[in-house]
């Protein structure tokens, strides 16, 4: 039982480290990754990768197989898809 509980202790704490992580980037970085788009956006892999292949006005660089999406840009092309009120 003992093992269980500590085993359970440590995955949470593995859990937050990475969303602090993930967050602190985020915050800091003027370029996002897509899994940082997806939860952003709250949105799945595929409609992430299909807005970054479509969407000319997000500024997206590939840096080998790494896909990097300028985070001022996508909040930009967000704020132009609000509906009108």
């Amino acid at each position: 039982m003992a093992y269980f509980t500590l085993m359970n202790v440590m995955v949470e704490a593995a859990r937050s480290r990475r969303e602090v992580n993930i967050g602190h980037i985020a915050q800091d970085s003027e370029w996002i990754t897509v899994k940082e788009m997806q939860r952003m956006l709250s949105l799945g892999r595929s409609k992430a990768y299909e807005i970054c292949a479509q969407e000319k006005e997000i500024e997206i660089t590939q840096i080998g197989t790494a896909i990097r999406i300028n985070k001022a840009s996508l909040e930009s092309w967000i704020r132009k898809q609000r509906y009108p009120k």
